[in-house]
Formats: structure tokens, C-alpha cells, sequence
């Protein structure tokens, strides 16, 4: 699984469990990666890159910690942060286990754990709310191994005494 196809799964996730409200028109209208448009629509969801540090495992994996801050957007800040309180709820009462699926959205049968899971609003000088959503969660990696060419057959002779 790489970084992408977690936070793939991740955004799948926020996307099946972001609030409707009371009104349809307020259910989410669209989710942004990377980077977000200028006349980009509310209320919706942006997903930048996350932050990444590497350490040592074992002796054939690598762990990343990866730290994700998705920005809720809405008509005012107090339904921006009651979207992301809606996703941070389901997260935790869901174990902070969330399911991993594949490229064409099918789920894989494995999940990742998230270890944290926080939420603020963030007092921006917009003409709508934004919300944050925090998490972050640790993957492992197997090294890179070495491929070498089989050995042949091999034979021994040995002399006994005797």
C-alpha cells in the first residue's frame, strides 16, 4: 500500500461519512488534492499533502508517520466545523480503523489505524467557515531487497579416512 492509497482510502472515507444537514445543497459539492482552485466550491473538503518523517523498524522495514490536515470549508465556520466533528466521530467510533481501498474504490479487506485524530476551527478572514481535521497514522515499508542470481547445482566431493 503507498501514501497515496491511504489517503485515497482516507478521502473515500471523510466522503461517505461528511454530514448532509438538514438541506441537500449543503452536502458536500466537492474534495480537492494538492491544491485548490481559485473559484473552488462550498461546501468541500481539501486534502493537501501530508507531512512524512522516516525511521528505522526492523531489520527489513521502515516505518513513515504521516501527518494529514484536511481543511473543512462551508457557508460559516460553525457547519465547517460540525462536518469535520461529524468525520472525527465516526473515525473514533469506528476504532480509528479506516478500511483501505483499492484504485477503482473497492475495499481491499485491509484497513490502517489512525493514532490521532483532532479537530479546530480555524478563525480565517474568509467569507466562509473553515474547519481542520489532524490525523496521523504510521505505515511500514519493506526495504528494498537485493535480488541475486540462484546458484547452479553444487557438488561436493570428500575424502573419508579410513
Amino acid at each position: 500500500m503507498t501514501s497515496n492509497e491511504e489517503i485515497g482510502s482516507i478521502a473515500r472515507f471523510c466522503y461517505d461519512y461528511y454530514p448532509m444537514f438538514t438541506d441537500p445543497k449543503d452536502g458536500l459539492q466537492q474534495v480537492y488534492f494538492v491544491r485548490i482552485p481559485q473559484n473552488f466550491k462550498v461546501p468541500s473538503l481539501y486534502f493537501p499533502v501530508p507531512q512524512e518523517d522516516d525511521r528505522g523498524d526492523t531489520t527489513k522495514t521502515y516505518r513513515i508517520n504521516h501527518r494529514l490536515y484536511i481543511k473543512s470549508f462551508h457557508n460559516n465556520e460553525q457547519k465547517a466545523y460540525d462536518a469535520v466533528k461529524a468525520i472525527s466521530s465516526k473515525i473514533q467510533g469506528s476504532k480509528y480503523i479506516v478500511p483501505l481501498v483499492n484504485q477503482s474504490g473497492t475495499l481491499t479487506g485491509d484497513f490502517l489505524r489512525i493514532k490521532r485524530c483532532n479537530i479546530k476551527p480555524l478563525h480565517e478572514d474568509t467569507l466562509f467557515g473553515v474547519a481542520q481535521l489532524y490525523l496521523e497514522w504510521e505505515s511500514r515499508y519493506l526495504y528494498d531487497q537485493p535480488t541475486y542470481e540462484k546458484m547452479g547445482k553444487l557438488f561436493l566431493t570428500q575424502k573419508l579416512k579410513g
